[in-house]
């Protein structure tokens, strides 16, 4: 009896030991797994780049997307010695590059310009949620263009008189913005509930006709960046009534802020970049500090301020770009669905 229960015993611990050995063997061999694999990245990311660099620009030759994708590919070429070339995809508001990208292979040489019609597409549905899918993450938020409202120079006194006029004609006065479900007409919405008016949103496909069309008298205001219009804005042809900012801009201290106004928008043209999520993590680190040195060279400082794109710091690094591109997708797809109910 007691033998039988001694080799009972002796069957139990070798069972034990064997399961201990096996687990062990196993964690050796993830660890192998896991060390090849940084190892692995660590080479790839030694040899990078080792070619050229595509940035796909969903827009056409001279547009706002093209004009700020080759500013920062000049910078990129320089930063990384190699050569960064700009592609046109226009199509789709945006959606025909995001799918060349998401296609690509995932090795970090195709990158995607983004700016906030960017969220807007994977919100409304115009292109795949490619964030929430996991396709693409952020590399870096490099600015934060400000919105403002913007007339034919003395047709308002100020933004009070504009608002009064606006509640005493609803949905008489049209607003001029580019394309039709993208951030322009999206932030009008969010101005409209917020002050309280109803405006008639015009879309126009370019900017050129949408500044020729308020000079003419053919729109009433335009949703605009400072930077596109300064030439009017210099001339004196065309002036804001109130930016959607927290604080006064320095260069005109003069117009109000939404804020200040008890408005509490913001909105603006974020741009930045992101790429495939499965790039390697060490490459992903080695473009996001090269789009951070882009920000500090002086040529590209001149064009920033050509653009007016310094009147807000816009930067922001891969973790906390990605984390504003989901909050904005969600914010935009709550008010698209607010838009498509009235």
């Amino acid at each position: 009896m007691r033998t039988k229960q001694w080799m009972a015993v002796m069957v139990l611990v070798f069972i034990v030991l064997l399961a201990a050995c096996t687990e062990g063997e196993k964690e050796e061999e993830d660890n192998n797994k896991e060390t090849g694999t940084a190892e692995e990245t660590s080479a790839e990311a030694a040899d990078y780049p080792k070619r050229d660099i595509e940035i796909i620009a969903g827009g056409g030759a001279g547009g706002g997307t093209d004009v700020y994708s080759r500013a920062v590919a000049r910078e990129l070429s320089d930063i990384l010695g190699t050569n960064v070339n700009v592609v046109n995809k226009p199509g789709g508001g945006g959606s025909v590059a995001a799918q060349e990208v998401a296609t690509a292979p995932a090795d970090g040489y195709t990158l995607l310009p983004t700016n906030s019609d960017t969220q807007v597409n994977m919100a409304t549905g115009k292109s795949p949620n490619y964030i929430e899918d996991n396709v693409f993450s952020g590399l870096a938020r490099m600015h934060d263009d400000t919105y403002a409202l913007m007339v034919k120079s003395g047709t308002f006194a100020n933004i009070e008189e504009f608002i009064e006029h606006v509640q005493e004609n609803p949905g008489e006065v049209s607003i001029g913005g580019t394309a039709s479900m993208g951030t322009d007409e999206l932030t009008v919405a969010k101005f409209e509930k917020a002050a309280g008016i109803d405006l008639n949103y015009v879309a126009y496909e370019d900017a050129g006709q949408m500044h020729a069309d308020l000079a003419g008298g053919h729109v009433d205001v335009l949703l605009e960046e400072p930077g596109p219009a300064l030439s009017l804005l210099e001339e004196g042809e065309f002036e804001m009534l109130v930016i959607f900012a927290e604080e006064r801009v320095e260069e005109y201290p003069d117009v109000p802020t939404s804020v200040e106004s008890g408005w509490d928008i913001v909105s603006g043209m974020s741009r930045g970049f992101i790429v495939h999520a499965d790039v390697p993590g060490d490459i992903k680190k080695i473009l996001e500090d090269a789009l951070e040195q882009t920000l500090e060279t002086e040529r590209y400082q001149e064009f920033v301020e050509s653009q007016y794109l310094h009147l807000k710091d816009g930067w922001m690094n891969s973790e906390d770009y990605q984390s504003f591109l989901e909050e904005e997708i969600n914010v935009y797809k709550d008010l698209s669905e607010e838009l498509n109910q009235q």
